[in-house]
């Protein structure tokens, strides 16, 4: 199997879950817009995983999409510290959803598994010190909504309905497609 993210967080994910696999980043435009959160985090997950399968035709790849989602508004990874200060804020005190696509492509046998994960996390009212030394720490770089779930960002959480790998990058729900694959 081979990963078409460069994202620690899936590969740390698959690892956890005993998968064998090699990691090769799709370099696709990642746009989110005017459709569904379902639909934007399907379709990326599968374009990743597709332009992967290109080069490998043969292989089974895996590719995956995660977005922090609230009230109509997308929350990608933040481009600067002022901006993951801003989507931080909005956050706190409110509940948002945490979209994750993924697809399974084997071009060679024409597989095609699309599917995908929604959690909804609380955050509790953060506090100006609690949000300064978050983003002090630089953990927000490189995260759809700007915090971690599997770091300090955890101190945020008020409650959480769902899959905690689905908002990590990852849901538990992929790897029944892959044992159903096994016996294939």
């Amino acid at each position: 199997m081979i990963l078409a993210s460069g994202s620690q967080r899936r590969i740390d994910l698959l690892n956890k879950f005993s998968y064998t696999f090699t990691v090769e980043k799709a370099d696709i435009e990642e746009k989110k817009e005017g459709k569904s959160p379902q639909s934007m985090v399907m379709g990326l997950a599968f374009e990743k995983a597709k332009k992967v399968a290109e080069n490998h035709p043969q292989d089974l790849v895996l590719g995956a999409d995660t977005m922090v989602y609230r009230e109509g508004k997308v929350y990608g990874k933040a481009e600067s510290l002022e901006e993951a200060r801003a989507m931080l804020e909005e956050l706190s005190g409110k509940t948002h959803q945490v979209y994750t696509g993924f697809a399974l492509v084997c071009l060679d046998k024409k597989l095609k598994i699309i599917d995908y994960d929604v959690s909804s996390v609380c955050f509790k009212e953060l506090t100006d010190q609690e949000l300064e030394a978050y983003l002090v720490s630089g953990e927000w770089e490189d995260k759809a909504g700007a915090y971690a779930i599997q770091g300090k960002g955890a101190e945020f959480v008020k409650d959480l309905q769902g899959d905690i790998n689905n908002v990590i990058g990852l849901p538990t729900k992929v790897c029944s497609y892959l044992e159903d694959l096994k016996d294939e």
